[in-house]
């Protein structure tokens, strides 16, 4: 990991006051890590004391090792919730070592999961490509609410064929009878989506799995 120093202060102070301010207003808060709390330790900024003691903060407290002087952890720690002037205490896991390794993890660690084998993706698709025929060989029509009771209003009357003047007297949904031309729009969209065929401009042929699966229901 390379280390940067930035020696700017007045950088330093409008990060600081940026980062304080407008961070909490997008709810992407900023995590810092000081010797202290001061002003000083945080950028150096001022005039925003009642921000920072307002602040989330850990303080981790730490044993001097009398022989190398260094700090250890103790596994103990202060908390000082949001908008709160009360320190709790609280536990924290201890360290033994010290962390001085930053960089990004392996591609091994970044990526637990072991490789697929050759049989085991060959099973997978296989299984896709079945699904993908079952679905190709029993496709599910996309219709219009109105397309819908036409087709289950020629099934429900055992036809196998219908012309356009011979179903417009009888056929409604909701009371709702329909013109010629709207009723040749609902035939095509049978047509389209081929539960049925045209025979001439008026006439259509139902298609003889629909007739026959109706058939079967009743």
């Amino acid at each position: 990991m390379q280390v940067v120093t930035i020696k700017d202060e007045e950088l330093l102070s409008k990060f600081g006051k940026l980062a304080l301010t407008k961070s909490r207003k997008q709810e992407m808060p900023l995590t810092v890590v000081a010797h202290n709390n001061t002003q000083a330790c945080l950028f150096g900024i001022k005039s925003l004391h009642n921000l920072v003691s307002k602040m989330l903060q850990v303080e981790c407290l730490a044993l001097v090792d009398t022989i190398t002087l260094q700090p250890k952890s103790t596994g103990k720690a202060k908390v000082k919730l949001d908008s709160s002037n009360e320190w709790l205490d609280v536990h924290l896991p201890t360290m033994s070592v010290k962390i001085s390794d930053f960089s990004s993890p392996t591609p091994a660690e970044s990526n637990p999961y072991p490789p697929i084998d050759k049989a085991t993706l060959e099973r997978i698709y296989e299984l896709e490509f079945n699904l993908s025929n079952k679905a190709e060989s029993n496709p599910i029509p996309s219709l219009t609410p109105l397309a819908q009771s036409l087709l289950q209003y020629l099934q429900r009357t055992g036809r196998t064929s219908a012309v356009i003047q011979e179903i417009q007297p009888n056929f409604k949904v909701k009371g709702q009878r329909f013109s010629s031309e709207e009723l040749k729009r609902l035939f095509n969209e049978l047509v389209e989506n081929s539960l049925a065929v045209w025979l001439d401009a008026n006439t259509i042929k139902i298609a003889s799995n629909q007739t026959d699966g109706q058939n079967g229901q009743e």
